[in-house]
């Protein structure tokens, strides 16, 4: 038997309430066995833990728009960080902000969370990137990928000056 996990963090307090069902692993395991455990999970290997939580890391957002009314807020996370996705947006519309989503992999798996009912926006949140550049900085947060330093990726094209629109 083989256990693909994708990319993961076990964390006590969720944001969807939805805890990860070690219990469960640890059945399957036990009563079939596992061969083989495939994941992706950033420094994995890396001895320790990551105390910081999913709601933490929301009221880092909150502040960050608290503290900085009149810029353009650029986010850079995994595309698969749906929760983080989340906050963003709902953050966003707390602050009277439109989010304008870039990159592909981070715009395919926002609609796929969209579809899946795994991500709400708030009314009149979302924009196309190429309308977001219109507005005023103060009502725009840009969430991206790139937030490892990708060469291709979107952030790191917008840093360079080489982005279709921000430049």
């Amino acid at each position: 038997n083989v256990v693909m996990s994708g990319d993961w963090r076990f964390t006590p307090d969720p944001l969807d309430g939805k805890k990860f069902d070690m219990k469960r692993l640890t059945e399957i395991s036990a009563k079939e066995g596992i061969r083989v455990l495939v994941n992706e999970s950033t420094d994995c290997e890396v001895p320790g833990r990551n105390d910081v939580t999913e709601k933490e890391i929301r009221m880092s957002f909150a502040k960050i728009m608290d503290d900085f009314p009149s810029s353009r807020i650029i986010v850079s996370t995994f595309s698969s960080q749906i929760h983080r996705i989340q906050s963003v947006l709902n953050e966003a519309a707390a602050h009277g902000r439109k989010v304008a989503v870039a990159g592909f992999s981070i715009i395919n798996n926002t609609e796929i969370a969209l579809r899946t009912g795994d991500l709400t926006v708030p009314p009149n949140t979302i924009v196309k990137l190429e309308d977001a550049v219109k507005l005023p900085d103060e009502k725009v947060v840009i969430v991206c990928t790139g937030n490892q330093g990708e060469i291709n990726a979107v952030l790191n094209r917008m840093a360079s000056g080489q982005h279709r629109w921000i430049k």
